[in-house]
C-alpha cells in the first residue's frame, strides 16, 4: 500500500507542472476572456459591469455582419474548389513509379510554409506594377496587363480565395490520397475490370473511401476559414475600404486597434458559437449523405 501511494504521489509530482502550464496557458485565458466580455473595459480603464451588453453591441454591429458575410463567402468559394481538385490530385498520384514520391512532396509545400512567407509572396506575385500574374496575363492576351487587385473589391476576394486554394488543396489532396489508399487489393482489382463508367466506378467504389477523408477535411477546412487572418491581413490589410474585414480581422481592430478588450472578448465568443453551429450542421448534413 506503501509503495503504491509513493507511486502515485511520484505520478502526481510527474504530472503537475503539465497541469500548471495548461491551467495558465489555456484554461485560464478561457475563464478570463469570458469573464472580460461581460465587461465595458477599455484597456488601461476602469471596468464597468454591462451584463450581455457587449455581445448586443456585436449583434447591432453593422461591421460585425459585413465581416461574416465576407468570411462566409470566402469559404463558399475556396472550401468546394479545394475538395474538387484534392481529389483530382489524390487520383493523379495514386501510383507508383519514378518521381511520384517526390512529386507528392512538392504538392505538399504550399501548406508547410508559413502565412506570413505565403502572403508577401503572393502580394509581391499580384502587384500591379511588377507581378508575375499580370505579366503573364499579359502574354496571354497579347497586351500589357495592369490590373489593380487590391483595389477592385471583387479582384480582391478573388485574390484571397486563390490564395487559400494554392495553400490549402495539397491538404484536401493528402486526405483524399489517404483514403485511396486505404482501398483493399480485391476492390483495385475490380475497378480494374469493371466496365461500367467512370461515374458509377467512383460513387460506387471508391466514395465510400473517400467519405470520411472528405468528411474530415471539409470540417478541418471550414474551421480554419472562419478564423482567416494572417494571409488577409498581409494581402489586403481589410481592403479596399472594410470590403475584405473577415471576422478574426474585425475582432483584433476591435481589441488592437481600438481597444475595446470587452467587446473584443464577447466577439471572440460569438465567433467561437457560430463556428461550432456551423460545424455541427456540416457534421448532420454531410453524415445524412455519407449513409445515403
Amino acid at each position: 500500500m506503501k509503495a503504491d501511494r509513493r507511486e502515485r504521489g511520484i505520478r502526481l509530482i510527474l504530472y503537475l507542472p503539465t497541469l500548471i502550464f495548461l491551467i495558465l496557458m489555456s484554461i485560464f485565458p478561457l475563464i478570463f476572456s469570458i469573464y472580460i466580455s461581460f465587461f465595458n473595459y477599455t484597456l488601461g480603464q476602469h471596468m464597468d459591469f454591462i451584463g450581455f451588453g457587449n455581445y448586443g453591441s456585436v449583434l447591432t454591429d453593422s461591421s460585425f455582419w459585413s465581416a461574416l458575410r465576407i468570411t462566409l463567402e470566402i469559404a463558399v468559394l475556396a472550401i468546394p474548389i479545394e475538395v474538387f481538385i484534392g481529389i483530382l490530385i489524390a487520383f493523379l498520384f495514386n501510383t507508383r513509379g519514378k518521381g511520384v514520391e517526390v512529386c507528392r512532396m512538392i504538392i505538399l509545400i504550399p501548406m508547410m510554409l508559413p502565412p506570413l512567407v505565403i502572403g508577401f509572396f503572393w502580394k509581391y506575385m499580384f502587384d500591379a506594377t511588377f507581378g508575375i500574374i499580370n505579366y503573364f496575363l499579359g502574354l496571354l492576351s497579347g497586351n500589357p496587363q495592369i490590373i489593380s487587385w487590391f483595389t477592385d473589391v471583387r479582384l480582391a476576394l478573388i485574390a484571397i480565395v486563390l490564395v487559400d486554394i494554392w495553400e490549402w488543396t495539397p491538404f484536401v489532396a493528402l486526405l483524399a490520397m489517404a483514403g485511396l489508399q486505404a482501398i483493399p487489393p480485391n476492390v483495385r482489382e475490380t475497378v480494374r475490370l469493371e466496365k461500367a463508367s467512370w461515374w458509377l466506378r467512383f460513387r460506387t467504389l471508391y466514395l465510400p473511401y473517400l467519405r470520411f477523408p472528405l468528411l474530415v477535411a471539409i470540417l478541418i477546412r471550414s474551421i480554419d476559414t472562419l478564423k482567416i487572418f494572417d494571409v488577409v491581413y498581409i494581402l489586403t490589410g481589410g481592403g479596399p475600404g472594410e470590403e475584405t474585414v473577415t471576422l478574426t480581422m474585425f475582432a483584433y481592430r476591435v481589441g488592437f486597434n481600438y481597444f475595446y478588450t470587452g467587446k473584443a472578448a464577447a466577439l471572440s465568443w460569438i465567433i467561437a458559437l457560430i463556428s461550432v453551429g456551423l460545424i455541427t450542421i456540416l457534421i448532420r448534413v454531410l453524415s445524412r449523405k455519407s449513409t445515403a
